[in-house]
């Protein structure tokens, strides 16, 4: 499975995801299309994994920070997930291609391209290393 750029595919601002079987697209307001639209009406069964399911994230994630439960978007998911974007981002602007180590989180071999990964901060803040 792959996630498109959509300014490149021409869908607008959203996510493509590719399977197998064909795409599905989402947009910022929710909308869904699928390179078959009877993608979008297939049910998924009881034994099947089901998303959690938010319509509103901030509230999601202050209900979770109050109850302790988890959020729609754990945070080591939605970090995982922006990093991907963050780094294609890191690779068009230097105009090199990049490696990653993920379990290091550290660009490979390119000092260029890894002071991208943070920006000084204004003192007296600072970020400890772990």
């Amino acid at each position: 499975m792959r996630i498109a750029n959509e300014d490149r595919i021409g869908k607008g601002a959203g996510a493509t995801w590719y399977g197998d079987k064909g795409w599905i697209h989402v947009n910022r307001g929710n909308t869904l299309t699928a390179s078959d639209p009877k993608i979008l009406e297939e049910v998924i069964a009881d034994n099947e994994i089901h998303l959690y399911k938010s319509t509103d994230h901030i509230g999601n994630f202050l209900d979770c920070v109050k109850s302790r439960g988890e959020t729609v978007a754990p945070v080591d998911i939605a970090h995982r997930s922006i990093s991907v974007g963050l780094l294609g981002e890191i690779a068009m602007s230097t105009g090199q291609k990049i490696q990653w180590d993920p379990v290091k989180q550290e660009i490979i071999g390119n000092p260029k391209a890894s002071r991208l990964l943070t920006r000084p901060y204004r003192q007296p803040w600072n970020v400890p290393t772990i």
